[in-house]
């Protein structure tokens, strides 16, 4: 079970993205994927309530400094490299009520990587925790952090 930086990455983005979809009270809140063109973001949409729509975002970052080669070549030449990073799931509601909206949304996105192992990659998702951030104009923020770790043998 080893992966590329690329299948690794593929796999925490659809990760979320199947949690994401498969929940109804996010299902239709817009999430800013990396690398994608999707238009305007913030969305300048509102809620019933007239308060900003909800939307998300999703960051990969791998930790520099960390990880390393984790094993000597053996017979057959490879050598295992371990890979180590955070998953950052930054969701946004309005201001007006929106403490209600981030909680669900902080549910879905913990839930999606809680005690999940793919099996195909060897990615593991660690340390799933909620993080506070507060108030920035018009928006409230709180940031779901999960840190993974997987190998890539070459």
């Amino acid at each position: 079970m080893t992966a590329t930086v690329s299948q690794a990455r593929d796999a925490m983005m659809s990760t979320f993205r199947t949690a994401w979809l498969a929940d109804a009270e996010t299902l239709a809140i817009p999430v800013k994927w990396p690398d994608v063109a999707q238009g305007e973001f913030p969305p300048k949409t509102q809620d019933a309530d007239g308060n900003p729509s909800p939307w998300a975002r999703i960051v990969i970052l791998h930790n520099p400094g960390a990880g390393g080669q984790g094993n000597l070549s053996g017979d057959t030449g490879q050598r295992r490299y371990e890979r180590f990073g955070s998953v950052i799931i930054s969701l946004f509601a309005g201001i007006g009520g929106g403490m209600t909206k981030l909680d669900e949304m902080t549910r879905v996105a913990m839930q999606a990587f809680e005690g999940v192992r793919h099996t195909a990659t060897g990615v593991v998702f660690l340390r799933v925790r909620p993080q506070e951030v507060g108030q920035d104009g018009t928006y409230t923020q709180v940031n779901v952090l999960a840190d993974f770790e997987y190998d890539e043998v070459r």
